[in-house]
């Protein structure tokens, strides 16, 4: 046994408190990179649309088009 009893006993008393901080602070960082990754896909996806689309009437460019045509014939 590492600690007696009573010295086990306070040992995690004295634990509680920072490893509940640690984990508050953990959860925290977690929720920020989860936030910062989704914007990242966000801004990627709105960067491709703009690389395949016409920024005035919203159609299809020529990008596009090969992009299809390439894959309909990869299907096949």
């Amino acid at each position: 046994m590492l600690f007696p009893e009573p010295q086990r006993t306070l040992a995690l008393r004295d634990a509680v408190l920072p490893l509940l901080i640690l984990n508050m602070i953990g959860a925290l960082l977690a929720g920020w990179m989860e936030l910062g990754i989704n914007q990242s896909v966000v801004r990627a996806e709105r960067w491709r649309r703009r690389a395949l689309t016409d920024d005035l009437t919203g159609l299809g460019n020529r990008l596009q088009l090969t992009e299809t045509i390439e894959r309909k014939l990869q299907e096949d």
